[in-house]
């Protein structure tokens, strides 16, 4: 892994950067060596979970007054690069936790954040964010499940698609619709408690192997105190939710992107081709050099938006908008470009090139596709009148 410093690096204060060399060295250390065994399996892996809760970094989604590091997008952008750069599933795993718990914290009572939190941070409770359905993904309007009232409870009816390791989650965060005919201002959000009679789940395989599940919601009885927020805020609770935490998938993706970089550019220094090294050739080290320019403007937005989000700017979802757009889509090219430096080196099973390639796809479609964030940041730009 090539450790050379920066260039260009986003100002961070020393507590962010003690942050980050926490996280890479954690990375490095407890999760390099078994990075491709964690990457290659369709399944949640205990062993993963309980590394990651060993760590601590998983207190950075929790506030400080809840036993917690403090919530700080900026914070979880920096612990998000150095996972995704090592072990992309790592970051999956940190990453769908945090958009489970960031939902509670913003909009549960005190009472509700209580029984949540610690148990996140010791690793007796884990998350899952249940918002995309088959027909329903960019547009959470358009979602089918309903939650009818029933005396002091609710029951849930539906089918949620592309959600991460459902099956190990002590708690689901649900998006349901409550008032139907209302639209997307009839959808609530439930906090619903596992196990549970009515929820059924079957895996989902994508392109990149994780534990990724369809959960069915069955005549799922559920209190009407696991709402989270207000009947019909659930559209707000989900989209707060994703204005807050987009910058931290563009984190990842440049993680992603870097790791790919400096396989390529270690491997043009070693490769004998053409009476020289690769790196001789002009064209490559072209190549190089413009990668790396742009996947350092890449970072230097996502941490930027990440700093509004913290600020509690306004137009937070257009700032956000923008890192993830820029940083996902850079990254898919500079990670392509990685590739085609290696040549067939780089399409080897289980390779770094072939783990952050596969990961970093779905960057830009998760939390918001690019031609969706390209729609969000229109709109700040020609308001409605």
């Amino acid at each position: 892994m090539n450790t050379r410093e920066r260039a260009i690096d986003y100002p961070l204060t020393d507590e962010q950067r003690a942050v980050r060399a926490h996280a890479r060295e954690f990375a490095e250390t407890e999760l390099a060596p078994r990075a491709e065994e964690f990457d290659a399996a369709d399944e949640f892996q205990p062993e993963l979970h309980r590394l990651l809760v060993g760590s601590g970094l998983l207190a950075h989604f929790v506030p400080e007054e809840f036993g917690g590091n403090g919530l700080s997008v900026t914070n979880v952008c920096t612990i998000r690069e150095q996972l995704s750069r090592v072990c992309p599933t790592a970051d999956e795993y940190f990453a769908s936790q945090g958009l489970g718990v960031q939902a509670l914290v913003m909009w549960c009572s005190e009472e509700q954040k209580r029984s949540f939190l610690g148990g996140l941070m010791d690793g007796s409770q884990v998350f899952a964010f249940c918002l995309s359905e088959p027909g329903a993904g960019s547009d959470v309007g358009g979602i089918e499940t309903v939650a009818t009232a029933a005396g002091d409870d609710y029951v849930i009816n539906g089918k949620k698609r592309f959600i991460f390791a459902p099956e190990a989650a002590t708690t689901l965060v649900v998006f349901a619709k409550t008032d139907p005919e209302l639209g997307k201002r009839g959808i609530s959000a439930f906090a619903v408690d596992q196990p549970a009679e009515g929820i059924r789940c079957e895996p989902f395989h994508l392109l990149k192997p994780a534990p990724h599940a369809e959960v069915y919601f069955e005549d799922c009885r559920v209190p009407a105190s696991a709402m989270v927020g207000e009947r019909g805020a659930g559209i707000r609770v989900a989209l707060s939710n994703l204005d807050r935490l987009r910058p931290s998938v563009g984190a990842a993706a440049v993680g992603m992107a870097e790791a790919a970089l400096a396989a390529a550019t270690g491997y043009a220094r070693d490769r004998n081709a053409f009476g020289g090294r690769l790196s001789d050739l002009q064209a490559v080290r072209f190549r190089i050099a413009a990668a790396e320019a742009e996947l350092d403007a890449a970072r230097l937005i996502v941490y930027a938006a990440a700093a509004n989000a913290d600020a509690e700017a306004l137009e937070l979802a257009a700032s956000s908008g923008k890192a993830k757009l820029v940083a996902t889509e850079t990254a898919w090219k500079v990670i392509d470009s990685a590739i085609q430096i290696h040549g067939g080196a780089g399409l080897r099973r289980g390779s770094i090139t072939e783990r952050v390639l596969k990961a970093s796809r779905a960057t830009r479609i998760y939390e918001g596709s690019s031609e969706i964030m390209q729609l969000v940041i229109s709109r700040s730009i020609f308001p409605r009148a």
